[in-house]
């Protein structure tokens, strides 16, 4: 069924390379403990970008491994970094780059690193932000265009100048506008940056050093799959990968199963069309028939 969403955005020359796309997802649903539905959540959110076929399976092993790294849906990240290749015209290395960058500026506590990443996610929708989001940046001056072209050319530039014009805020103003930029969870990760934004240049900087955050996602990526559920998720998704093959071998025979079924059921519709009576007289039987059981049931007991 998720295959079937694969199968509307792209276009395969034979049947042969659709099937093959599927076992391909399956098989990377052993090694990554996201769901092969899931994946192929994230191949379809490609298809509609335009992303070739022929990058679709890298694509979509480093959307997953962003997805479980930045602890997001599969469905969310495959929208995100396909919207990054389109906005910003960027091939598949450059893109798992910029997710690097984005998984590194010098947070080591957990709430904090996970509301930079709100922050900086946020701050790259362009129009794809939310309503609400596009009215917070409006009346901080701030297009949501240009905040994200920023974000590509100068990331650092663009969170401090986004801090400064908040920290200007009334201070009752501030936790507002960070709940509709960012969401309420990451309010108290990012609102004491607003008083120590000399730290955040420096954690910053990092950004512009590619050794310092070369291959931080995949490192994060491991970490989460070395836990007791990453596991476990590796070993239903392996469990699951059974289920779906030998429920691919069956198909035939369940589909004229079904057919079969419908032909009966349409053919026990037509006869009580034209036997009314007998249809009613065999319901009432039964009705009796199903009351008289009981009765004995309960003589029984």
């Amino acid at each position: 069924s998720a295959m079937a969403d694969v199968r509307k955005v792209v276009d395969f020359d034979t049947p042969r390379q659709f099937d093959k796309m599927g076992d391909d997802l399956l098989e990377m649903s052993t090694r990554i403990p996201m769901t092969a539905e899931g994946m192929a959540q994230i191949v379809a959110a490609a298809g509609r970008a335009g992303v070739a076929r022929k990058e679709l399976l890298t694509f979509t092993e480093d959307a997953a491994q962003m997805g479980i790294a930045f602890d997001t849906t599969a469905e969310d990240a495959g929208e995100m970094m396909a919207k990054w290749r389109t906005a910003f015209g960027l091939g598949q290395e450059d893109v798992r780059g910029l997710a690097a960058q984005i998984n590194s500026v010098g947070v080591e506590e957990e709430v904090a690193a996970t509301g930079i990443k709100n922050m900086m996610l946020a701050m790259t929708k362009g129009d794809k932000a939310t309503k609400s989001q596009q009215q917070a940046l409006k009346s901080l001056g701030i297009d949501v265009a240009g905040l994200a072209n920023s974000m590509q050319k100068d990331a650092g530039g663009a969170i401090l100048n986004l801090l400064e014009k908040i920290r200007l805020l009334p201070k009752e103003a501030q936790a507002g506008t960070l709940t509709q930029l960012f969401g309420s969870e990451s309010v108290a990760a990012i609102a004491p940056m607003l008083t120590n934004l000399d730290q955040l240049k420096k954690n910053l900087t990092l950004v512009g050093d590619s050794t310092a955050y070369a291959g931080s996602m995949q490192k994060e990526y491991l970490a989460r799959i070395a836990t007791t559920e990453g596991a476990l998720g590796l070993a239903k998704n392996g469990l699951s990968a059974v289920n779906i093959t030998l429920g691919q071998a069956l198909l035939p025979t369940i589909t004229e199963g079904a057919q079969k079924v419908v032909a009966i059921a349409n053919s026990v519709r037509a006869w009580t069309k034209e036997h009314p009576e007998l249809s009613k007289g065999l319901m009432l039987g039964v009705t009796s028939l199903a009351a008289m059981t009981i009765g004995l049931g309960a003589l029984k007991v």
